[in-house]
Order: C-alpha cells, then sequence, then structure tokens
C-alpha cells in the first residue's frame, strides 16, 4: 500500500538519514507500480519508477512481473 504523499517523503528522510540503502514504494492500485531508490552520498536516487519488469542485484537478486501483480476480479477469473 502507498502511505500518503507526506508519508512517503517523511519516510524517505528518515530512511536516508538512519543510512537505509534502499527504498521501495509499491503502489498495488489498478496497475501495479514500483518506485525504487538507492542511497548515494545521502540521499535516495530513484533508480527505477514504472510498471513491467523490475530487477536488480542489490540488496539481493529480485525479479518482480509488476503486471501479474494486478487484483483479479471475479468477472476476470472466470475468463
Amino acid at each position: 500500500m502507498v502511505p500518503p504523499l507526506d508519508g512517503v517523503a517523511a519516510k524517505r528522510t528518515e530512511y536516508a538519514e538512519a543510512g537505509i540503502p534502499h527504498y521501495w514504494v509499491l503502489d498495488i492500485s489498478a496497475q501495479p507500480r514500483l518506485t525504487a531508490h538507492r542511497l548515494v552520498d545521502g540521499v535516495y536516487q530513484e533508480i527505477f519508477n514504472g510498471t513491467g519488469v523490475f530487477m536488480t542485484e542489490q540488496p539481493f537478486d529480485l525479479r518482480i512481473d509488476l503486471d501479474s501483480l494486478r487484483k483479479r476480479s471475479r468477472w476476470s477469473e472466470a475468463e
């Protein structure tokens, strides 16, 4: 779930100050979207913002097909 925008900005600042090397926000609305950040010199740099397939080797090997995370409705499951 995506917290309110001001909550996202506050968390990002708090996590950067704590030295957390990676910060991801997953929006699981009708079209799942991931925004991934990496901490560089104390500031988060956006490394991914989108849908489709997200792949990374840091902090671990991971491949996420965001399109496969779409909510299924009762009607789409019957098809």
